[in-house]
This record gives C-alpha cells, sequence and structure tokens, in this order.
C-alpha cells in the first residue's frame, strides 16, 4: 500500500474592536482559508495475506478543495466590578469539493469503494454568556449557546442530501477561592438536541415513516 498526500493552505484573517462606550468592546472578526490536498492511494494485495480477495487492485487519485469562512460579532460589557456579559454570533461555513482524478473500475479483482462528491456545513450560532463576582472568593456564571448546523452532502451519481442540526446547550459554572492555594471548580452543562433528515419529512407509509 502506497499513500502520499500533499497539502496546500492559505488563510486571511481581519478583527475589528470598538472600545468607545465606557466598559464595552465591540468585536467584528473574519477568517478565511482555502485548502488543497491532493491524495494517491495505491494498493494491491498479495496471494496468500489475509485480504478479501487475492490480487485484489485498488487505485485512487483524489484531489479536494476545501473553502472555510468564519463571521464573528459580538459584545462584552463589565457595566460594574461584580458583573460582566459576553454576547456573540458567528456564522461557519466548511466547504468540501472532492474530485477523483483517477479511480480503479470493478471488476473481479478491484475494489472500488463509495464516494463522496461534496460535504458543505453551515452554522449558525449564538452564545451568551453571564459571570458574578459578588466577592473575589466565589464566582458563579451562566452561559447559553444555541446551534444551527445543516449539513448538504452527495455521493457520485446520488441526488444532493440535507440534513440538519439543532441543540441548545445550557451550562452554569462555580469557582470557590477555599483558600489561597485552594481552588475548586463545579459545571453542569445540559444539551437539548434535534435532528431533521429527508426521512423525517417523507409521508408515512402504512402508518410508519420510512
Amino acid at each position: 500500500s502506497v499513500n502520499d498526500s500533499r497539502v496546500t493552505r492559505v488563510g486571511e484573517g481581519i478583527s475589528l474592536r470598538f472600545t468607545g462606550i465606557p466598559r464595552t468592546a465591540l468585536y467584528n472578526e473574519f477568517e478565511l482559508e482555502q485548502t488543497r490536498n491532493w491524495l494517491s492511494e495505491d494498493r494491491k494485495s498479495l496471494r496468500g495475506q489475509s485480504a478479501p480477495n487475492a490480487n485484489e487492485i485498488f487505485s485512487r487519485e483524489t484531489l479536494t478543495h476545501i473553502y472555510r469562512g468564519i463571521w464573528t460579532l459580538g459584545m462584552h460589557t463589565a457595566p460594574c466590578s461584580f458583573f460582566n456579559w459576553t454576547a456573540q454570533f458567528r456564522h461557519r461555513r466548511n466547504n468540501n469539493d472532492y474530485d477523483d482524478t483517477r479511480e480503479t473500475n470493478p471488476g473481479p479483482n478491484t475494489a472500488r469503494s463509495a464516494f463522496m462528491d461534496e460535504l458543505d456545513v453551515t452554522t449558525n450560532e449564538f452564545t451568551s454568556r453571564m459571570k458574578l463576582k459578588p466577592f473575589w472568593q466565589f464566582q458563579p456564571s451562566f452561559r447559553y449557546q444555541f446551534r444551527d448546523d445543516n449539513y448538504h452532502t452527495r455521493t457520485e451519481n446520488e441526488a444532493a442530501v440535507e440534513t440538519d442540526l439543532t441543540s441548545n446547550i445550557y451550562t452554569f459554572d462555580l469557582t470557590w477561592q477555599i483558600i489561597e492555594r485552594i481552588l475548586a471548580t463545579a459545571s453542569f452543562s445540559r444539551q437539548l438536541a434535534s435532528v431533521e433528515t429527508p426521512a423525517s419529512l417523507a409521508l408515512p407509509v402504512n402508518g410508519h415513516t420510512p
């Protein structure tokens, strides 16, 4: 088995801050990344080895283009010494385009795997975090996170499929400085998630959803 991979990655980023409001900071961030991944795979199973088929041959060359982007818009404010609040919205895009430029044809002694032509993931996320500090030894905080992930997949010679994952995450943290050299931390998190697939939208057949 001989595998060879060559990856070229380029990224850009920009961050903007506005601090004209007392005890408040507004920020806007952009991150971009472009990746070119060339992968070559060649395999041949020898007679007598523990392979499914003797003299099995598999060969594939894949050129993958990956485009990623993240946009973040947020705010951090501390109106008083014992309370601060952070809220932000984040939009992510991760697009993967797979091109198999060379692949063995199926036959009695050759193998051809199922191949993915496209995988796109779009994520919208909102996060809000509040932190209290009534006195220096005791610091409770609460964070709420809403996240929506949309998956767009397309396999070779098949129609595209859309899947959606929606989740709500609630997190409670408590930090307690017992004495100067002992720090205790407790955390509780609960996630409520739901998945929507093409099957969930299909019409029931004989009282059952396919």
